[in-house]
């Protein structure tokens, strides 16, 4: 996806690069979230329930994405809508920030990729 839209702004369409990334994203987490929940109601015959645990996880991070899509529209609204290299460095700079703040305040998501955390990370 990514490089596909690089492509495409290469040719000027930056309009097509941002729908294709906002596009994928949107598909990838509907898709990637209800799938599963659907087979998983579908063969167990129940719907799947999250633990407070779970349910604090996922609250904190479905925030932080609501807090992010309004950051991008915020940027393009404060630059005319336009995509400018400035804009550019803007959104760089808050992907940053949020890789910081993954790595300090969610440790727990590094277990992921078997990266060691200093935290003890147990689901209920």
């Amino acid at each position: 996806d990514a490089l596909g839209s690089i492509e495409v702004a290469k040719q000027g369409e930056g309009d097509m690069a941002v729908a294709n990334a906002l596009g994928s994203n949107v598909f990838d987490i509907l898709i990637g979230l209800g799938l599963p929940w659907l087979l998983y109601a579908a063969v167990f015959g129940e719907p799947l329930i999250f633990n407070a645990t779970m349910y604090e996880m996922f609250q904190h991070e479905v925030l932080l994405l609501v807090v992010v899509l309004f950051i991008f529209v915020g940027c393009l609204a404060a630059n005319k809508w336009q995509l400018t290299r400035t804009v550019g460095v803007a959104l760089l700079l808050f992907y940053a920030v949020y890789v910081v703040y993954a790595i300090v305040f969610r440790p727990c998501a590094l277990q992921a990729f078997d990266l060691p955390t200093k935290t003890a990370c147990v689901l209920d």
